[in-house]
C-alpha cells in the first residue's frame, strides 16, 4: 500500500493508505472526506467540551436583547437547572447536564480527538473513513443522552453534527487538487502513474482548492538528506 502523508498544517495532518493502482480521483475524494471529518471532529472536541461544562449555546443577540426569532437573549429570567454552571465567556446558558452523562460525553470526545490527532502520524496509523464516521455517530449519541430534548439549531455542536457549521471553507471533492513535490496529481490518471508501482512508496501531499496558487513544497528533512548522501 502506498502511504500518503496529507499535511495541511502542523496540527492538521494524517496518513492515508491505498494501492498504487488506485485512481487519483478516488484518492482525492477519500482524502477530502477524511480531512473534512478530521476537521469536524476537532471542532466537535472543542465545542463539545464547552457543551458538557456549560450547557447549550445562548441564542444570538441582535444588540437589543432580542434574537432574530424574537427570543429573549437574557437568561436571567429563566429557572436554573440542578446542574447549573455559569459560563465565564457568557456564550452558553450554564444549564449543564447530569455530571455522569457529561463525563461520558467528554470521554467520547477525547477518544475521537485522539483518533484524529497528529500523533497518529508519528505512530504510523492511517485514518479510515469508517472509523471517523463511527466516532461522529458516537458523539451524536452521547449528546442525545445528555440532552434528549435536542440542542437548539444555533448551537455549534448541533451545527457540526448536522453539517451546517460555518467554519473553514471545505474542499470540494469534485474540484479539489492534490499536490506532491510541486506537481498536481492528475485525476484522470492512476496514483502509480505519478509515484511508480512500488507499494511501499511514501509521499507527503497537500490538498488545494482549484484556482489557488500551488501549495509550497515541504522542505526536505535532514534525515532524507543524510540517506541521500550515502
Amino acid at each position: 500500500m502506498v502511504q500518503i502523508h496529507v499535511k495541511q498544517s502542523e496540527e492538521r495532518q494524517f496518513l492515508y493508505e491505498c494501492p498504487a493502482t488506485q485512481s487519483v480521483d478516488t484518492v482525492i475524494r477519500d482524502v477530502v472526506s477524511i480531512h473534512s471529518l478530521q476537521t469536524r471532529i476537532q471542532y466537535l472536541y472543542i465545542e463539545g467540551e464547552q457543551l458538557s461544562l456549560y450547557g447549550p449555546a445562548k441564542p444570538h443577540d441582535n444588540g437589543e436583547g432580542q434574537t432574530p426569532e424574537g427570543e429573549d437573549a437574557s437568561s436571567s429570567s429563566k429557572i436554573r437547572g440542578p446542574y447549573y454552571n455559569e459560563d465565564p465567556s457568557g456564550k452558553r446558558t450554564g444549564d449543564a447536564c447530569n455530571a455522569k452523562f457529561a463525563e461520558a460525553l467528554r470521554r467520547t470526545l477525547s477518544e475521537a480527538e485522539a483518533y484524529v490527532s497528529k500523533n497518529q502520524v508519528l505512530q504510523k496509523i492511517p485514518l479510515e473513513l469508517g472509523v471517523l464516521k463511527d466516532h461522529v455517530l458516537n458523539i451524536n449519541g452521547a449528546v442525545m443522552i445528555c440532552y434528549p430534548m435536542g440542542l437548539p439549531n444555533y448551537d455549534p455542536v448541533q451545527q457540526l453534527l448536522c453539517g451546517t457549521f460555518k467554519g473553514e471553507e471545505p474542499f470540494d471533492p469534485d474540484t479539489a487538487q492534490l499536490w506532491w513535490a510541486g506537481k498536481e496529481l492528475m485525476r484522470d490518471k492512476k496514483l502509480c502513474d505519478h509515484t511508480g508501482k512500488n507499494e511501499k512508496t511514501k509521499i507527503i501531499a497537500k490538498l488545494q482548492a482549484r484556482g489557488r496558487d500551488p501549495p509550497p513544497r515541504e522542505p526536505v528533512s535532514c534525515r532524507y538528506i543524510a540517506k541521500s548522501g550515502r
